[in-house]
Order: C-alpha cells, then sequence, then structure tokens
C-alpha cells in the first residue's frame, strides 16, 4: 500500500490521484530528498513578464489602435515592421515612447506592494489585484508611490546598497560599544548608531569626523530643521542623498519623517509626497479585490 504523511497523519494515496501543495512563500526551500520525489512549479511572475502585460494594458486603455497596429506588425514580420512604423504619426511613436520609459518604473511597484509580506503575513496581495488596482489608477488618473517604491528604483539602478538600507531600517546590529562618547549633549543612542556607521566602507572616519568637528554637528543636532542642513566637513558633498539619510536617522531620529518626504519629492517629484483625499467607497472596492478569486 503507497501512503503519504501529511504532519503527523499517515494517508493511504492512489497513483489516480493528483496532490498539489502550494505555499506563499517567495522562495521556499526543500530538502533533497523532497524535491526528487515532486514536480516544483515557480508561478511567480517575473518583472520583464509584468512590464509586458502592463504595456499591452496601457495601450490596449490609452491608445487601442496602437494595440492593433502591435498585432498586425507581430504578423507581417521584420521587414513591413519597419515600413508600418514610418506611417506612424509623429504623435503616436511618442506616445510609445513615454509608456516605455513610465513601464521601467511601474514593475516595481507591485515587487514594492510584494514586499509587505516580509514584514507580516496579512499583507496578501495577488497579481489580479495589483492589476485592477493599476487600470484603476489609469482610469483616475492618479498612481500612488511610497518611499519603498523610489528605494526599490534605486536599488535597481544601483545607488542604493543593501548594507545602507538595512541600517537605515534598523540602525545596526547593538553590541557594546567600545569607543566613548565625546559630549555630553549627544545622546548615547546617537553616539552608538555613528560608531557602527562608521563601519561601513563610505562612511570610513566619520567617527574621528564628528569627535574633531564637534561644533558643525553640534549645530545639525540642534537645528529645527536638520533635514534642509548641509553635513559638516567634506560628508555634504561626498555622500549621496540616501546616505544622509543615514546621518539624520543616527543624530536627529525625530525628523525622518520630513527627511524622507524631501528624499521622495527630490528622487520622485512633489506629488509623490502628496496623500490624496480619503474615499472611503474606494477604499472599501479595493479591499474587496484582495478576495476575489
Amino acid at each position: 500500500m503507497v501512503c503519504i504523511k501529511l504532519g503527523d497523519s499517515t494517508i493511504e494515496y492512489s497513483s489516480e490521484f493528483r496532490f498539489y501543495i502550494t505555499t506563499k512563500l517567495r522562495n521556499p526551500h526543500y530538502l533533497p530528498e523532497t524535491s526528487v520525489k515532486v514536480t516544483l512549479v515557480n508561478f511567480m511572475i517575473t518583472p520583464a513578464g509584468l512590464e509586458d502585460q502592463l504595456l499591452g494594458i496601457v495601450v490596449a486603455r490609452e491608445k487601442p489602435e496602437l494595440e492593433e497596429q502591435k498585432n498586425n506588425l507581430l504578423l507581417q514580420g521584420a521587414e513591413n515592421k519597419r515600413c508600418l512604423w514610418r506611417k506612424l504619426k509623429p504623435k503616436s511613436i511618442k506616445l510609445v515612447w513615454v509608456i516605455n520609459q513610465l513601464l521601467s518604473i511601474l514593475p516595481f511597484c507591485f515587487f514594492t506592494i510584494a514586499d509587505l509580506a516580509n514584514i507580516d503575513p496579512m499583507y496578501q496581495y495577488s497579481l489580479p489585484w495589483f492589476i485592477n488596482l493599476y487600470i484603476g489608477s489609469i482610469d483616475n488618473s492618479e498612481l500612488l508611490f511610497s518611499f519603498l517604491l523610489c528605494i526599490n528604483i534605486l536599488k535597481a539602478e544601483g545607488w542604493v546598497k543593501e548594507e545602507e538600507w538595512r541600517f537605515l531600517l534598523t540602525g545596526g546590529i547593538g553590541l557594546e560599544n567600545p569607543h566613548k562618547n565625546p559630549f555630553t549633549w549627544l545622546p548615547q543612542k546617537s553616539w552608538d548608531e555613528f560608531c557602527r556607521l562608521s563601519e561601513l566602507g563610505p562612511f570610513e572616519g566619520l567617527r574621528e569626523s564628528i569627535a574633531a568637528e564637534g561644533k558643525g554637528f553640534r549645530v545639525l543636532f540642534d537645528s529645527l530643521n536638520p533635514h534642509e542642513e548641509d553635513i559638516p566637513g567634506e560628508w555634504n558633498e561626498e555622500l549621496s542623498d540616501f546616505q544622509k539619510l543615514l546621518i539624520m536617522r543616527c543624530i536627529r531620529f525625530d525628523k525622518m519623517i520630513p527627511a524622507v518626504q524631501k528624499f521622495v519629492m527630490e528622487n520622485l517629484g512633489q506629488s509623490f509626497i502628496e496623500p490624496p483625499p480619503f474615499d472611503l467607497g474606494k477604499a472599501f472596492s479595493g479591499q474587496l479585490l484582495l478576495f476575489t478569486p
């Protein structure tokens, strides 16, 4: 008799029955003895595949004639494609170019939302939900972005390193600090984070710089708007806008919200930090999409 074990239960199994198991884990790991006995299928969409879907949605809704022309081009081959594209109006060509530029960014929105599941399992969003949200955004001309989306875009472009992103989130691992705080005005927590930050490559020498230029850092600490101030010494020129957020976390954590808003505004634009008016009806319909098969 062939049996399978599910948890603590042993169940009789028939070869005429197909057994499927699904998981919400993004990259599950199975032991070799399990992997050789089953077929593993990954249904997670890739950024390139999502980009193609979003392109088709935008073109079909905004310029249906372009979608029809695209299908004709695919059928008629490379030579006919060149002939047809020469006949397209410059405005249509410009529109297609703009759409492609936008879609190099928009797939990050879905994967940003998917990353929320790593924070808490309650954040579970499906691809159909995202597509419905995306279509609604086209119809209403209101796209919602966040700081996390901005970071994911900069990560993809190589402007944000993973170790620096982790430090912004955690402040580093809180081991015992062998270096004595040289100032009475600087909180011990801030000094400890500065010392841990100095261990990251781009910030090498920061701890010594703070001790030598205490007056300049005191101005930053006492400022009503420290996110608008320059970092003392050579750091203001050497650090990127994102790396300056790490300095802000250490010295004035209470001003991180306006600092992040400034960062998003400078990288994505003013509209991305202005929340839309709350609409209870739309919010409720959006929640319903989470449970739609």
